[in-house]
Formats: C-alpha cells, sequence, structure tokens
C-alpha cells in the first residue's frame, strides 16, 4: 500500500471541518436569468436525532478536480455536492456577484438549470460527491 503525504493544504481543509456545521447552500435561478445564493437549512430535520424524509436520486458522480475551473455555465441536471476533501468555490453574478467557499462537510444544491449559470473553481486536490436529483424530488 503506498504511503499518502498530508500537505499543510489538507491538514487546513480537516482543521476547518472539526467543530463547525457544514455550510449548506443552494444556487437557484432568479427572475432576471441571473445565479444566486440562497441558505438550505431545510436539508436537515428541524428536531435533532431525527431522520429527514427521503429523497430519491437519479445517480450518483464521483469527481476528484486539481487546481482548475469551470467558467459560467448553468447545470444540466440539479446537482446535490457534497465536498470531500480540497476546497471548491463557486461564483454567482445575480445580486451584484457572491463567491462561496466550500470545504470538507460542505454540501450546495446547484439548481440553476438555464440562465447564466455559476463558476466553479478548484484549488488543491479536490474531492466532491455530485447526486443528480431530478426536480420533483427536491427540498
Amino acid at each position: 500500500m503506498k504511503a499518502v503525504r498530508i500537505t499543510a493544504e489538507m491538514n487546513q481543509t480537516y482543521r476547518r471541518a472539526l467543530g463547525r456545521p457544514p455550510k449548506l447552500k443552494r444556487i437557484y435561478k432568479g427572475e432576471d436569468d441571473r445565479a444566486y445564493f440562497t441558505e438550505f437549512s431545510e436539508l436537515f430535520p428541524m428536531a435533532l436525532n431525527e431522520w429527514g424524509a427521503p429523497h430519491a436520486i437519479t445517480g450518483f458522480r464521483l469527481l476528484c478536480w486539481e487546481n482548475g475551473s469551470m467558467d459560467w455555465h448553468p447545470c444540466v441536471t440539479n446537482q446535490l455536492a457534497s465536498a470531500l476533501a480540497g476546497e471548491m468555490e463557486m461564483e454567482v453574478g445575480g445580486g451584484g456577484g457572491a463567491i462561496e467557499v466550500f470545504h470538507a462537510g460542505d454540501i450546495c444544491l446547484a439548481e440553476d438549470r438555464t440562465g447564466e449559470g455559476h463558476i466553479g473553481r478548484f484549488r488543491g486536490v479536490v474531492h466532491v460527491v455530485i447526486m443528480v436529483v431530478e426536480t420533483e424530488n427536491l427540498w
């Protein structure tokens, strides 16, 4: 088995994830065809120690991207992305523009399937699980 060298960047990502609640965001398309962020608190049930309602997924993808970006694009499908490692930055243009940075444990639902879309930037080696959710199964 090959040994994995833990870099300072990886260590910083894990330290950020410890002791803080996950960032939960949603990217949606506004009336002006631009993308916006909103909080995504409905992802988890309100009461502690309870299961949330099940939501069907069409499938999932695993993404490993190193130091790259995707220019302005809408999503082809509704994508519930859960960051596992690295740093993933999303930028939207609505409301004067906004940037959110996601680390291990953070979740973002991108449902801006038409319009201007968003930019994705990846710093370091980023691992993400992307679940495809049909519109009728969204929260």
